[in-house]
Parts: structure tokens; sequence; C-alpha cells
């Protein structure tokens, strides 16, 4: 279920506004919390602050690897972002 989805859920329910934002951040605290454990388990960071896939992980492209010392995609935190929103 995308964030979009779960924010719309706690919305259209008939509870307090209290509740709701005990509910907003709950969502957003769990959202960054998931982000993080993936982005841990698939990729590292480089020196300069963008990240590569880790050799273990599904993003790893192994045909662009081949010879090199080093990773030929690198992300920066925000595609990394956008990868775990689509995998949601």
């Amino acid at each position: 279920m995308t964030l979009q989805e779960k924010f719309k859920d706690v919305i259209e329910d008939a509870i307090t506004h209290e509740q709701q934002y005990d509910s907003f951040e709950q969502i957003t605290e769990d959202f960054a919390i998931d982000f993080t454990k993936w982005k841990d388990d698939n990729f590292h960071r480089y020196r300069d602050g963008r990240y590569y896939a880790s050799t273990s992980s599904s993003y790893f492209d192994i045909t662009k690897y081949v010879g090199k010392e080093k990773a030929t995609k690198y992300y920066t935190l925000k595609e990394l972002m956008n990868l775990y929103k689509e995998t949601l």
C-alpha cells in the first residue's frame, strides 16, 4: 500500500484530529524505518554521498560491473527514495 493510500484511509476514517495525527506520525515513522532497512540491505554509501547497489542486491547489474573495480551506477538519496516507492 502506498503512502498516499495509507493517509487517505486514515483521513476517511471517522476519528478525532488527535488520533489522525498519531496515525500520520506512525505511518511516517514506519515508512522511514522500512526505507532505511531497505536502503541498508541493498546499497552502500560512496565517499561523496552517493549510493551504489551491493553485489547481493537485486538492483546490482553484473553486466555493468564486469572488469571494473567498482559499480558504474550511482544513486542519490532522492533516487533511492523513488526506487523504494516503486517497490511498494
